[in-house]
């Protein structure tokens, strides 16, 4: 009679790419190196590169106005 013997069993390869997180720090030094585009529009999440929606025309609007006050009340200070 022969004895069983134990076949290891690799872990499963994982499926797709993986990822890599960056650092806040590596995000910055990105920049700086000319890694990412000065007029990129792009946020670090959590690790990872998010590229943004181009500005719209309503939030644009707001953004100008919430300015403008800003300016207003800084001058009066």
């Amino acid at each position: 009679m022969s004895a069983a013997v134990a076949i290891p069993i690799a872990p499963p390869i994982a499926a797709g790419p993986r990822r890599h997180p960056i650092t806040l720090s590596e995000y910055f030094r990105m920049g700086e190196t000319g890694t990412l585009d000065p007029a990129a529009r792009v946020e670090l999440i959590e690790g990872d590169l998010i590229d943004r929606p181009p500005i719209g025309p309503s939030h644009a609007s707001k953004t100008n106005r919430i300015n403008h006050a800003y300016a207003l009340v800084s001058i009066r200070a």
